[in-house]
């Protein structure tokens, strides 16, 4: 599961980077991504800098969600792949 979190982690994150030129003047970085072990699910542990901006940009991404699925199926073979999840850090790991 461990392989594919990475793979999942650094997709997104060129998704985002090549799709959203933060407009929101942000920055938002993939600091973790679970995966549940049916593939049902996958979580997305986000922080956004500057912290004032982070529920804003979070709602944004998470309209977006749809979006973001078709991404990665398109560069995934899954046969079936996870419902992405948008978690908001607001602590510092």
């Amino acid at each position: 599961m461990e392989k594919i979190d990475e793979l999942i982690k650094r997709l997104l994150g060129e998704i985002i980077l090549k799709n959203f030129e933060f407009l929101l003047g942000s920055l938002v970085t993939i600091n973790k991504v679970k995966t549940d072990q049916n593939l049902k699910e996958t979580k997305i542990y986000l922080n956004v800098f500057p912290v004032e901006k982070a529920e804003r940009v979070f709602n944004l991404l998470n309209k977006k969600t749809s979006f973001f699925q078709k991404m990665l199926a398109e560069k995934l073979s899954f046969r079936s792949l996870p419902k992405i999840k948008f978690i908001l850090n607001l602590g510092f790991e």
